[in-house]
């Protein structure tokens, strides 16, 4: 998959980007990765879920929990800042109410 960004500063400059991504096994593509500031996941759920969003270490150890949020059936994007993560990898990991696994990727915080 490949996706065009443009980021536009408050003096308006801007930076295009093209990143290229290949998704997981489980259909999800996460970018940018390496990432410094925002990550992008897009996936795919079977059905309306309510999903739980979980970032973890690559120790296993939960270092953010990103609340519960409404998933729909189809294809669902989600956003989110990676400023508070100290530099290193990590794991996102969506799951549903039963624990199934919707969406898990790799990242590094640069």
């Amino acid at each position: 998959m490949a996706v065009e960004v443009a980021v536009n500063d408050s003096k308006g400059c801007t930076v295009l980007s093209s990143y290229t991504s290949t998704p997981t096994s489980n259909g999800s593509v996460l970018y940018p990765n390496p990432v410094v500031d925002e990550i992008n996941v897009y996936f795919q759920s079977e059905k309306d879920v309510d999903g739980s969003f979980i970032i973890y270490d690559m120790t296993g150890k939960q270092m953010a929990n990103l609340g519960v949020m409404k998933i729909l059936e189809g294809k669902n994007q989600f956003t989110m800042s990676t400023r508070p993560l100290a530099n290193g990898s990590y794991i996102l990991l969506i799951t549903d109410g039963e624990n199934n696994t919707i969406s898990q990727n790799s990242f590094v915080k640069l």
